[in-house]
């Protein structure tokens, strides 16, 4: 079998991760879309890092302690737009 890594630019990468989040309902505002499309996550990891686990749905070690245990991380996506997506998302108004 042949595996084959496509390696995305960080603007490919993000709107990627965006569909992803569009497709899941984490993400239901285009204003909270438009954020996270202009937001480049892989400026705000440690070096080494590739686009690709950047902008993967899941969390970014970011810093271990003496004891090689994580002590800081990058949230992942879907749990930083989640709350974001309910403040800031659409209005929905109830009537009686």
């Amino acid at each position: 079998m042949n595996d084959v890594v496509q390696v995305l630019s960080p603007q490919a990468a993000r709107r990627h991760m965006v569909e992803r989040l569009q497709a899941a309902r984490r993400i239901t505002s285009e204003r909270v879309a438009a954020a996270f499309n202009t937001v480049p996550r892989h400026k705000f990891v440690p070096a080494g890092t590739s686009v690709q686990d950047a902008y993967a749905d899941d969390v970014v070690i970011t810093q271990r302690g003496s004891d090689g245990k994580t002590s800081s991380s990058m949230s992942a996506p879907w749990l930083q737009a989640s709350p974001i997506d309910v403040n800031f998302g659409p209005v929905r108004i109830f009537q009686r």
